[in-house]
């Protein structure tokens, strides 16, 4: 078993900016990511709140110049799912894929994962259609896409697409739910079409694309589509935070960090999941240092 001072799981922003700053500490620590890092700005057409940035940077640059800064620090993810979490006295074990490892301290950065769909059922034969994250669809071009979900997501990732492509963005209700100046530029794209009050019923698939059948105002509408984008929001991934690591209050025990998105709440932004792995990351070193 191998064993260090602390360890965190995922490497989107908040994990990353963990692992550098305990780093800067001097702490030792492993870093588990168990897919591609840099987390969900993967998706993001262009992030304009992380400041450094005027004008805003796309996503896929951002996690750019994240994952050089790991690599100028000598910082390399291991690329193992850790698949159970227990406490032990002093510290952690951590169980992966692969093997088990102790640490004393633990910071989950494990983000969001998709929230489950209520619509139709999806068929096996389009199964590869159908997607909840837009990145595997960056470099599309002359495609037709669905994207079902009203939020920010929603319209930042047809923004991210109606370059070179057609998307129409389905509201099943009558209000959007993104940031009023996401919605306006979509308005201006002559590439995005958005429909409310129109809610997918079937899903089929014919002569190599999904057929979207649909309710809107009482009517039936067919839509075709190559794929089918869900934008219907995200939730904290916390599968391993146990009943017996949380305290009598329901929070992490001592020694564990929930940051970032994983930490629930509306206001899931890089700046604010960068900040949470800096501080939890501080926190982590001082406490070392005191029990020294």
């Amino acid at each position: 078993m191998r064993t260090v001072r602390a360890a965190v799981v995922g490497c989107g922003p908040a994990g990353i900016a963990a692992a550098i700053q305990l780093a800067r500490h001097g702490v030792e620590f492993f870093l588990f990511e168990r897919g591609r890092p840099g987390g969900l700005l993967w998706n993001a057409h262009r992030v304009e709140n992380y400041p450094g940035f005027p004008g805003g940077i796309p996503g896929p640059n951002l996690v750019g110049l994240f994952l050089r800064q790991l690599e100028e620090g000598g910082i390399v993810p291991i690329a193992e799912e850790v698949s159970g979490l227990e406490r032990r006295p002093g510290g952690f074990i951590l169980r992966t894929t692969v093997g088990e490892y102790e640490a004393a301290r633990v910071v989950l950065a494990t983000g969001t994962r998709p929230k489950p769909w209520d619509g139709p059922a999806v068929p096996p034969e389009c199964a590869d259609r159908v997607h909840t994250e837009v990145h595997p669809l960056r470099g599309l071009a002359g495609r037709k896409v669905v994207i079902i979900g009203a939020g920010d997501a929603a319209f930042d990732y047809a923004l991210g697409l109606a370059g070179s492509n057609d998307v129409t963005i389905l509201n099943r209700g009558t209000r959007t739910r993104c940031l009023p100046l996401l919605e306006r530029r979509a308005s201006r794209e002559p590439r995005i079409r958005y429909r409310a009050q129109t809610s997918p019923v079937k899903l089929g698939f014919a002569d190599g694309r999904l057929l979207v059948q649909c309710t809107a105002g009482g009517a039936t509408v067919d839509l075709e589509a190559d794929h089918l984008l869900l934008a219907v929001g995200r939730e904290p991934d916390l599968g391993l935070l146990a009943a017996d690591l949380l305290d009598g209050d329901g929070r992490p025990v001592a020694g564990l960090f929930v940051i970032g998105d994983a930490a629930g709440g509306r206001c899931r932004q890089a700046a604010i999941a960068v900040g949470d792995g800096v501080r939890a990351a501080m926190t982590i070193a001082n406490d070392l240092d005191e029990s020294r």
